[in-house]
């Protein structure tokens, strides 16, 4: 009987806090988790603000993508960002750093400062985009011809036979 009190109670609290982090989200707040790299937390109050050190980094991470022909991994180093080059083709995908907060599919205006610009953000995913386009183009092109090149080796090979 107090195992099943206990089970019910343990339930409505996990319901309680699924609603009140539900309701922070819909409004834009922080609901907890890791820190996005280039904020920390407000010392003031609640929520993120940027780091001041971090939060620069963070801006020419999106400065070079966007601007330039570099690889992630020729960026991490021009800015000696200590992120691994996966978790910085992360950042640069992520709405936060424009000033969005996104939780569970909702995504909405955040309550934190953005850290690059609509316009900046936007060029990088053109960016990426025009990236992935050309990878795959690249990866199906040397994909069909090393099936070729393949099959013509076995072919004369077969054929000599």
């Amino acid at each position: 009987m107090l195992g099943s009190f206990a089970e019910f109670e343990l339930s409505r609290i996990s319901a309680r806090m699924q609603d009140g982090k539900n309701e922070l989200a819909e409004v834009g707040g922080w609901n907890g988790g890791y820190v996005p790299y280039g904020y920390k937390h407000n010392p003031n109050g609640k929520g993120l603000v940027p780091d001041p050190v971090n939060s620069k980094i963070v801006h020419q991470l999106f400065q070079l993508y966007a601007n330039r022909d570099l690889s992630v991994p020729k960026i991490k180093e021009i800015t000696g960002c200590p992120l691994h080059p996966d978790s910085i083709h992360d950042l640069l995908s992520n709405p936060f750093y424009v000033g969005w907060s996104v939780y569970d599919a909702v995504t909405v205006k955040g309550q934190h400062e953005p850290i690059v610009s609509v316009r900046l953000f936007n060029k990088v995913q053109e960016r990426k985009l025009e990236r992935s386009q050309s990878y795959k183009t690249s990866r199906q092109f040397f994909k069909v011809s090393g099936m070729h090149l393949i099959t013509l080796i076995f072919s004369k090979a077969t054929s000599a036979v």
